[in-house]
């Protein structure tokens, strides 16, 4: 039971590694915080296309269609870091609950 909990501990910072190494346009703002670097941060599987303008059935007002020409992609599939980290962290700490808490083996005596 204990090696299974090494295995899962082993897993959780190899997800963590590799997230932040697949991780799309890292943030270069000297002002920013960490978790606000985190925050915009993408795990991107697929690119998407981003759309030229905005379609004209949508009716959004000019700010909306603003944000909306910067911030969507169509077809895109990408998770935000900040849940791959947490997962990461999770399979971490059950990793080493599992590890810590594992029955020792007694010793046969003959």
């Amino acid at each position: 039971m204990r090696s299974k909990g090494v295995i899962v501990i082993l897993i959780g910072i190899g997800l963590l590694l590799l997230s932040y190494v697949f991780a799309s346009e890292r943030v270069k703002c000297r002002t920013c915080g960490l978790r606000e670097k985190i925050s915009k941060m993408e795990v991107v599987f697929i690119e998407g296309k981003h759309p030229n303008k905005v379609p004209e059935d949508l009716g959004l007002s000019r700010y909306d269609s603003y944000h909306y020409k910067k911030n969507h992609y169509v077809g895109r599939v990408a998770i935000p870091l900040k849940f791959t980290i947490a997962l990461s962290i999770v399979m971490i700490l059950s990793g080493s609950g599992m590890a810590i808490l594992a029955p020792k083996k007694e010793k046969v005596s003959s």
